[in-house]
């Protein structure tokens, strides 16, 4: 088993109803986001969104299932 996003047990799927499902890892609060023309607006805050081949040095296998 490599030690991907895919393996961890942060990475998280969230179904987004305007867009695709998005991946994205929950190792850590969400992260101040910038949106539209370099604008931050405030109090926005996202997951970072990852790839399920991304990996990172947090990595944590995810628990078996029963």
């Amino acid at each position: 088993m490599s030690a991907t996003c895919e393996t961890c047990r942060w990475w998280a799927l969230s179904v987004e109803s305007y867009d695709e499902p998005a991946n994205q890892c929950h190792r850590y609060a969400p992260r101040p986001t910038v949106w539209e023309q370099g604008r931050m607006f405030p109090g926005w805050a996202e997951w970072p969104q990852t790839l399920p081949d991304d990996w990172c040095g947090e990595h944590q296998p995810k628990e078996p299932t029963p």
